[in-house]
Formats: structure tokens, C-alpha cells, sequence
């Protein structure tokens, strides 16, 4: 009777302890499984994201690609833009699943931001300055260039700066922002230059014949252009010599080898007729005193 008595007292109890873990149990998922639910959430759409930017990715490397009109740095820098944004949105659509307020990541990512622009505000203006570059192409690698007396040619270009090897193979690291900033020679821009040489004669020379020499002389040497049509004419009349202008056209890579070949030919083919180059010479007089 007494034990029949004490089961009966601590039924109720067993049902209340057990009511309440069943309470606690209820709260703890009612919390917990939103939150699980977000994180599982997140997770796929972050797996289904990156898939799809991968996918997007090599679809857009595959056209670039077969595009003629980009290179490929600025393909690649097209890419990666592209990848880093599309990564950004990503993350951000993935925050907002999780319940947090995208606003204020927004506002922290704008202020530091502006922070990180005014400290490098150097590196990103070279930065702007290598997206033009790559969009508009004022050169392209191997291109040989000119820029405040600095000549070279082209042997890569980033996004923050540009190198070209000199003459004497010198590297010379120019920022981009000085590209487009200043005002640049592209010697290589065009498939074809012109020759430029002036050739001073004495004044007791034939013009006919100087003339008839000179040209003789640059249609001869291979690499000369038909068209446009070389020339060569007395220019200037200066006070010691008739100064005749000599101009031919070649191909661009063509361009340095031509005009050393003319100049030696020029003077060989002047000495050969008699033909004198003046020099600046000085008379002196000496006057006799008894």
C-alpha cells in the first residue's frame, strides 16, 4: 500500500519533468532550426553559386578567346573583374539568407572602401589608368614607344604599371597613370613610317644631278615602298649649302635597318660623282705688321 502510494505521488512529477523537457526541447528547435536552416541554405546556395560562376566563366573565356578585337591581358582582366564581382554579389546574397541586414555591410564595406581609396589613391589611379589602356589600346606588347624622352619597347603591361626594355636593354617601369596622363609616341601604331633624311650639298653642285643621284639611290634598296611615291627635292637654301629632303616609305619593322642603309648608300653614291658635302670650316687671316 505504502510503495502503490508513492509511485502514485511521483507520477506526477515524472509527467511534469518530462513535460518540461519537452517544453525545452520545443524552444530549443523553434530557435535552433531557423538559424540550421539558414546555414543549410547558405551552403547550397553557396555550391550552386560557385557552379554557376565557374560555368559562367569558362563560357566567357571560351568567346574571348576566339575574339581577334581583345588581347589577352585584357582579357584576363575582364575575367577576373568579372569572377571578383560576381563572387561579391555571391557572398552578399548569401549574408542576407542568414537574417543579417545587408545594409549595414554595405556601409562598412562603402567606408572602408573610402578609407583603402584615400591611403592608395596613387595605385588606384594607376589602376583606372590600366583599364583604359586595356579598353582603349594606345599600344600593344611589342610595340615600340615614346613617352617624355623614355623609349622602349612594349614587353608587358599590367594593371598598374607598363615595362619596356630600351635600346641598350635597360628595364624601365612606367605607371600607368603617366600613359595616359602625357602625351605618347607610338612609333610601331601604324604598318607603315616614313623615312625622313636631309642631305646638304655645296652650292657649286647640279641640282638636276643631286636629285637624279639621291634617287637612284632610294629606289634602289629593297625595302623602300612603291607607294606612297619616295621624293627627293631641294628643300632649303641655307647659307653654306642647298639642303635637299629625302623621303621614302617602308614597313614599320623595316624602318631603322632602311635608314642606316640609305644614309651609307647616299653618301657613297654622292662621293662617287663628285658631289660635296660643305662642313663648317674657318678662314683665318693673318695680317702682316712691319
Amino acid at each position: 500500500m505504502h510503495e502503490a502510494a508513492v509511485q502514485a505521488a511521483d507520477k506526477p512529477a515524472i509527467s511534469r519533468a518530462v513535460e518540461a523537457l519537452a517544453n525545452e526541447t520545443t524552444i530549443l528547435w523553434n530557435t535552433v532550426f531557423p538559424y540550421l536552416k539558414g546555414v543549410g541554405l547558405a551552403i547550397l546556395y553557396l555550391v550552386i553559386g560557385l557552379i554557376a560562376i565557374a560555368l559562367i566563366k569558362r563560357v566567357l573565356k571560351r568567346a574571348l578567346s576566339h575574339s581577334k578585337k581583345l588581347e589577352a591581358n585584357a582579357a584576363s582582366f575582364l575575367l577576373s573583374t568579372i569572377d571578383i564581382s560576381l563572387k561579391v554579389l555571391l557572398m552578399i546574397g548569401i549574408v542576407s539568407t542568414l537574417g543579417i541586414e545587408t545594409s549595414s555591410i554595405v556601409a562598412v564595406l562603402g567606408a572602408a572602401s573610402l578609407s583603402i581609396g584615400i591611403a592608395l589613391q596613387g595605385s588606384l589611379s594607376n589602376f583606372a589608368a590600366g583599364v583604359m589602356l586595356l579598353i582603349f589600346r594606345p599600344f600593344r606588347v611589342n610595340d615600340y614607344i615614346e613617352l617624355n624622352g623614355i623609349a622602349g619597347k612594349v614587353v608587358d603591361m599590367n594593371i598598374f604599371s607598363t615595362i619596356l626594355n630600351m635600346h641598350d636593354n635597360k628595364k624601365v617601369v612606367i605607371p600607368n597613370s603617366k600613359l595616359t596622363g602625357d602625351s605618347l609616341i607610338n612609333y610601331s601604331g601604324n604598318e607603315t613610317r616614313r623615312i625622313e633624311i636631309d642631305v646638304a650639298v655645296d652650292y657649286q653642285s647640279d641640282i638636276e644631278l643631286v636629285k637624279r643621284v639621291l634617287m637612284q639611290v632610294i629606289t634602289s634598296h629593297p625595302k623602300v615602298l612603291p607607294e606612297p611615291a619616295p621624293l627627293a627635292r631641294l628643300a632649303k637654301l641655307g647659307q653654306s649649302s642647298m639642303d635637299f629632303a629625302v623621303r621614302a616609305w617602308v614597313r614599320t619593322p623595316d624602318w631603322y635597318e632602311t635608314l642606316l642603309d640609305l644614309n651609307e648608300m647616299i653618301k657613297k653614291a654622292l662621293d662617287s660623282h663628285k658631289i660635296s658635302i660643305p662642313y663648317p670650316h674657318v678662314t683665318i687671316v693673318q695680317k702682316k705688321t712691319d
